[in-house]
């Protein structure tokens, strides 16, 4: 892909590959490597190596108030045609205090969400082995059958926290972690800003998927991959459009908030006194009316619906 981009547009001082940590496995990592690829990719917060790293930010971390950004190098080694390599790969932790704040909320509400759980299956009137069944599955739909040992004990089940794993969870809250082999011409800060582009256009992809109610997809063949990448361009494309629009029109706004303040135009269901059903639009105020010509769209109509 990078080589047919250079081809046909020609010379780049740089081409590098972004992506999320589902992209990140060794093998993935030794091809870049291997054809000399620069890249930035998201990685896994419960990898041990990633582990020791959130480790080391956090006490090198001052508050949990402001912004922080860590990095360290770790070796790498590789093989190329069965020829061993080193190489230096670079780990950047990215610290926000809204996103941790969001964490430790999210957290926990899934842990009176769980001791809910276990108290309404343990008053159930069916088996111990029954109960330890639906525990299990609750926990693993819910992404935490590592959080806790279960065992049973006469007619009940006893959940007890893993207080280490808990606290390594706990320990990646707000942040998020890439590695990259960019070279030193780009600081840690660019780092964090590059890989940022790839939540952009991700964020775009799920925006325009919700809109067009499109299904999870499930990368089984080449055509849903080039699918996908397509929607992504389109997300990406139509939000930067919006917010180049909105920024001619000299209104400081990301699209997301326009959008937001769009979807609050309703279609409303009304009924007279004279017992006459029928439909209206609610009233678009003077910052949703400035907002539809900025991106050059019309007001919203019946006649549209």
């Amino acid at each position: 892909m990078v080589k047919d981009i250079k081809d046909r547009f020609g010379d780049f001082r740089e081409v590098s590959i972004v992506t999320d940590k589902g992209m990140t496995s060794d093998k993935n990592i030794d091809y870049l490597l291997s054809g000399d690829h620069s890249f930035i990719v998201g990685e896994s917060k419960t990898k041990k190596i990633s582990r020791e790293i959130l480790s080391e930010a956090n006490t090198e971390q001052e508050d949990k108030e402001s912004g922080f950004t860590y990095e360290k190098v770790v070796p790498y080694k590789y093989e190329v045609d069965g020829i061993k390599r080193l190489c230096n790969l670079r780990y950047v932790c990215s610290f926000n205090p809204e996103t941790y704040r969001l964490n430790a909320e999210k957290f926990k509400v899934k842990l009176a969400d769980y001791e809910e759980k276990l108290s309404e299956i343990n008053v159930k009137d069916i088996d111990s082995a029954d109960k330890y069944s639906q525990l299990k599955s609750w926990l693993k739909s819910h992404g935490m059958v590592k959080w806790f040992d279960l065992s049973i004990q006469g007619d009940v089940v006893i959940s007890k926290s893993k207080d280490s794993v808990l606290s390594s969870v706990q320990a990646g809250f707000g942040w998020f972690l890439i590695k990259s082999n960019l070279s030193w011409e780009w600081n840690k800060e660019e780092l964090v800003s590059g890989y940022k582009t790839l939540w952009k256009v991700e964020h775009g992809f799920r925006e325009l998927k919700h809109s067009f109610d499109i299904r999870p997809m499930y990368h089984w063949t080449e055509r849903r991959i080039r699918a996908h990448v397509f929607l992504c361009f389109i997300g990406m494309v139509a939000t930067s459009v919006i917010e180049k629009r909105l920024k001619d029109s000299g209104i400081d706004m990301s699209w997301e908030k326009c959008l937001h303040e769009m979807r609050k135009i309703k279609v409303i269901d009304y009924r007279t006194k004279s017992g006459i059903y029928g439909h209206a639009i609610n009233e678009i105020s003077k910052q949703q009316e400035k907002l539809f010509r900025a991106v050059g769209c019309p007001k919203p109509k019946l006649g549209h619906l």
